[in-house]
């Protein structure tokens, strides 16, 4: 589940102006939820395909219960935004998809979706991160944020 495949990378999201490469990090991580669930190896470009047959965006954003009806027995739980205060892991679910500050340097938030796998420790996550398709650790990714998890994640996807 890598976005920035030079097969699709430019290929167009959804119906939208943007493209998969550009801005198909919440789709990559859908299809790595897909592909865990479904024990499938599809690729973000037929992924594309396969949510637009099945009405699976609004605009180019991707509707996160459309998994619950592409796999059978998989519920969709909550999206919970946070942009007041700090995120509560307690509604963490592995794996789940969170929305997380690309480049938590810059003051404007940088939306990026990642797939989380599993809990390191207190501190840390397990990800698989759409950009480069890498499995790593969140803080190797985006630094130890100040303030903790909570304070790095700004939405929670989760299923069951």
């Amino acid at each position: 589940m890598w976005q920035n495949n030079p097969l699709y990378k430019n290929k167009k999201l959804a119906n939208g102006p943007y493209t998969i490469g550009s801005s198909g990090c919440a789709i990559a991580s859908m299809l790595g939820l897909f592909n865990l669930y479904c024990n499938t190896r599809l690729t973000v470009g037929a992924f594309n395909k396969i949510l637009l047959s099945h009405d699976g965006f609004v605009g180019s954003m991707c509707k996160w219960d459309i998994l619950s009806e592409l796999i059978r027995g998989v519920r969709f739980l909550w999206s919970i935004g946070y942009t007041n205060g700090p995120a509560e892991l307690r509604y963490l679910r592995y794996p789940c998809i969170v929305r997380v500050d690309y480049d938590p340097s810059t003051k404007e938030e940088d939306a990026h979706y990642v797939l989380v796998l599993a809990k390191q420790d207190d501190d840390d996550l397990l990800i698989s991160d759409p950009i480069d398709g890498k499995i790593r650790s969140f803080n190797s990714r985006f630094g130890f944020p100040t303030g903790g998890l909570e304070r790095a994640i700004y939405q929670i996807i989760a299923y069951e």
